[in-house]
């Protein structure tokens, strides 16, 4: 039988919007994989105590934040890239099959397990490198259609074979990223739901300055300082783009995930927006071409390069 660890990297957990839904995207995971490895990037999380026998906090040095002159930690995308090694190594070490790799910002849900672990048995039988899941998202009452598809199983028995980089991993010649599309659904993948806007104003304003700035300048693209207003206007699009409902005035669904978004949260104010959809949707051509050219993409991956 096909058995999966979760492989987490966390930062810090009680600001920047992690605090409210830290503790349900555990909850989810150690009900959905048979096993999570949370790998800190922080030595803030080195007590941290969890309920659940499957859940297994990881703290090596080299993976945690690097301190400045006033011995403030900061931020390093390539310290993340370390946990997640760290953690695929010790699932490799410990007999799983594969590692999916999430984030702390992220759920899955429940009924979607026979689905995931159906794929995965499929990815064992044909020894395949890597594995795809859809990428969906949750703001308040309102679920998005799946938009994206992410490259984020490891096959373990072929894990010296896998490098990683940013956004990306690379099999052999081929370097496979996050792929977007709409209009069209791929039923027999995992999905994944990015959970949005919990972060009210503060929180937004500390994330923006210890985290999102870190990482502009880490990549070279320093671009203007973002203020919430803009942070408010780039979700309200989304959800124009990505609603399920994707008529003039996008229907408002109950969702798992509800009780996660405060009153002063991001969620709730563009919720109090008037939305209406404006997105020209894509053509029967163009979604057929998408469709084929993501398969052969998820194919590509498949072979044993």
């Amino acid at each position: 039988m096909t058995n999966v660890a979760a492989v987490i990297p966390i930062g810090p957990l009680d600001s920047m919007g992690y605090q409210y839904h830290w503790k349900l995207s555990v909850r989810v995971f150690s009900s959905v994989f048979d096993k999570v490895l949370l790998v800190t990037t922080t030595s803030l999380n080195k007590n941290l105590y969890f309920e659940r026998d499957n859940v297994e906090l990881l703290c090596y040095d080299e993976a945690l934040f690097d301190l400045d002159e006033n011995g403030c930690e900061v931020f390093d995308i390539w310290k993340i890239y370390k946990a997640l090694q760290i953690g695929a190594r010790k699932a490799k070490d410990e007999g799983f099959d594969f590692a999916f790799v999430g984030s702390i910002n992220m759920v899955v849900s429940l009924a979607e397990r026979s689905t995931l672990y159906s794929y995965l048995e499929g990815l064992k039988q044909s020894k395949s490198r890597i594995g795809w899941s859809r990428r969906s998202f949750v703001l308040g009452r309102l679920r998005f259609a799946e938009n994206a598809i992410i490259p984020n199983i490891y096959n373990l028995e072929f894990l010296d074979r896998v490098n990683w980089d940013i956004d990306s991993m690379v099999v052999g010649n081929f370097r496979f990223r996050i792929m977007k599309y709409c209009g069209f659904s791929l039923p027999n993948l995992p999905i994944i739901y990015d959970v949005l806007g919990t972060e009210t104003e503060t929180d937004f304003r500390e994330k923006f300055s210890w985290y999102e700035k870190s990482y502009r300048a880490q990549l070279n693209r320093p671009g203007k300082d973002k203020k919430y207003s803009d942070f408010l206007d780039k979700l309200t699009n989304s959800v124009l783009i990505n609603c399920v409902e994707s008529t003039k005035s996008p229907t408002r669904e109950e969702c798992w995930a509800t009780e996660l978004f405060s009153a002063s949260s991001a969620a709730r104010i563009i919720e109090r927006r008037r939305l209406f959809h404006s997105k020209v949707e894509p053509s029967y051509l163009h979604i057929a071409f998408r469709r084929t050219y993501l398969r052969v993409f998820m194919w590509l991956s498949s072979l044993q390069l």
